[in-house]
């Protein structure tokens, strides 16, 4: 019986630290998908930026 109990508390153990270490690996994947994309608008908004606004454009079209 004692060997039982022993076996299963420590698959227990077993299972609980898979546990834990699968959140901390989506926890990481989500640190990286967010600054990733933090990093993707910060692009866009520096090419968006050194692009001509359309409405200089349309100024200077009619000057």
């Amino acid at each position: 019986m004692r060997r039982a109990v022993a076996a299963v508390a420590v698959l227990l153990v077993i299972v609980l630290l898979d546990y834990r270490q699968g959140g901390e690996d989506r926890a990481r994947d989500q640190r990286e998908d967010t600054l990733q994309r933090s990093k993707d608008i910060s692009d866009a908004v520096k090419d968006t930026d050194a692009a001509p606004d359309w409405r200089d454009q349309l100024r200077h079209r009619h000057q």
